[in-house]
C-alpha cells in the first residue's frame, strides 16, 4: 500500500498550480476519501513566504537536476528574441510542458 493511500495521510502536487483546473481543485480543499488530501506546492509561494526553505529546495533540485535523478519536461526552447511568440504559445493553451527562453550562444 502506498504511503499516501493511508487514512489521514496527504498526496503532495508539485508543478499542477499553474492550471486553471489545478486552481479550482486548490480552492475546492483538494479532499479525497478517508480523510486524505492533496497539498500543492508552490515554489512560488515558498520563495515569497519561506526564502530559506525556498533556497533549500533549489539547491536540491540542482543536485537532483545533475545527477540526472529527475528530467523536466520541457516542450520547446525559444532564444529570448522570440519571448512575444513563446508567451503566444502560452496564451493559447495545450502546452505539455515548460517552455524555456534560452540567451543567444555567441
Amino acid at each position: 500500500m502506498a504511503a499516501w493511500s493511508k487514512p489521514g495521510s496527504d498526496l503532495k502536487s508539485c508543478g499542477a498550480t499553474s492550471t486553471k483546473s489545478a486552481k479550482i481543485n486548490i480552492a475546492g480543499g483538494w479532499l479525497l476519501p478517508g480523510r486524505r488530501r492533496v497539498v500543492p506546492y508552490s515554489i512560488q509561494w515558498l520563495k515569497r513566504l519561506r526564502p530559506a526553505l525556498f533556497r533549500r529546495d533549489l539547491i536540491a533540485l540542482f543536485a537532483l537536476l545533475q545527477q540526472q535523478k529527475i528530467k523536466p519536461l520541457i516542450a520547446q526552447q525559444f532564444p529570448f528574441a522570440e519571448a512575444r511568440h513563446a508567451h503566444e504559445m502560452l496564451g493559447k493553451g495545450g502546452v505539455t510542458g515548460k517552455i524555456v527562453l534560452v540567451r543567444a550562444v555567441a
